[in-house]
Parts: structure tokens; C-alpha cells; sequence
């Protein structure tokens, strides 16, 4: 019996039992499934809660699951504690990893959806920047098909003028990234 807690022990580090490494695509495909499906965004949280995994845009993906759980929950109180707790989470990321495109798409995507009121609002400084760099990211893209959800996103949201719409529009249909 002694020999069978040490071989746990040496083999099975503490915390990592319970842990299943999440790939980068599920990690889109659960995100994206989350934003229809409320109950896939425990899923998700309790998939990111377990990574040892610590970047910041699995911080990012951690803090919009935390938020997203708000809509699970008729406690106004626990929904609001969510919300800050996701929040501060996913500003954190940012901190860390600013001019990660990906984690300001997320940004970006969850300020969209949330009410004015929580006072959360920074669309303006994420669209300019999701702009920016929107070319550079397709060039290093490797989730092709979460380059095209984010696309079908960002040519529905209404923060985008015409003018922006179209630049999205020309540079999709030039880009490789369909391919």
C-alpha cells in the first residue's frame, strides 16, 4: 500500500489529478459555444480552474468564464461578484500581455455584451486596436476557425462604422486565412 501512495504521489502531482490540459481549440470552440449556451460557461471555467496552465490568455479565457457564470445566477449580489471577480481577472491578463490581439478580441467581445451600467467600457481603445493589428494577427493565426468566428463577430457588432465594416470585409476576402 505504501508503494502505491508513493508511486501516486511521484507520478501524480498534487493538483494535477483532476487537471485536463484544454487545447487552444476547444478552448475557442467552448468560448464561442459559451456565448449561446450559459451552461457551457461553468464548463468552460471549471476547465480553466483546473489548468495548470498560467499565460495570460488562459487568465484572459478564465476571467470571461468567471464573468460569464453571472448569467447562471439569480443572486444580484453573486452575479455582480462574478462580474468584478471576471473582470479584474481578465484586466490582469491585459496587463501582462497587452498587445495580445486575442485577449483584446475577448475583451472587447465581453464589453459588447454586457449592460452599460456596470461602467465597463473600453470598446473605443480595443476596436482601434483590434484594427491595427488585424492584418499582422491573420499572419500568425493558426485557429483558422476561430479567425473566422471572430471575423463573423466583428462584422456584426454595432461599434464598427460602415467605413470599418468594409475595411473588415476587403481585408477577409483578400486574406489567406479562408483558405
Amino acid at each position: 500500500m505504501a508503494k502505491l501512495i508513493l508511486f501516486v504521489w511521484i507520478f501524480f502531482p498534487f493538483g494535477m489529478v483532476n487537471a485536463q490540459p484544454i487545447t487552444k481549440h476547444e478552448l475557442h470552440e467552448l468560448f464561442f459555444k459559451s456565448g449561446t449556451n450559459p451552461l457551457l460557461s461553468g464548463e468552460l471555467y471549471n476547465k480553466l480552474r483546473n489548468c495548470s496552465i498560467r499565460t495570460p490568455l488562459i487568465r484572459a479565457y478564465k476571467g470571461i468564464s468567471e464573468a460569464m457564470l453571472a448569467r447562471n445566477t439569480t443572486n444580484i449580489y453573486k452575479k455582480y461578484k462574478l462580474f468584478l471577480s471576471g473582470r479584474d481577472t481578465l484586466e490582469q491578463a491585459i496587463k501582462e500581455d497587452i498587445g495580445n490581439f486575442e485577449i483584446r478580441f475577448l475583451r472587447f467581445q465581453f464589453q459588447s455584451n454586457i449592460p452599460s451600467f456596470l461602467g465597463y467600457n473600453t470598446i473605443p481603445q480595443d476596436k482601434r486596436f483590434l484594427l491595427e493589428n488585424l492584418i499582422s494577427y491573420l499572419k500568425t493565426s493558426e485557429d483558422k476557425e476561430f479567425t473566422i468566428k471572430m471575423f463573423s463577430v466583428l462584422s456584426g457588432s454595432k461599434y464598427f462604422t460602415t467605413n470599418e465594416l468594409n475595411l473588415l470585409k476587403q481585408i477577409s476576402t483578400s486574406s489567406s486565412f479562408r483558405n
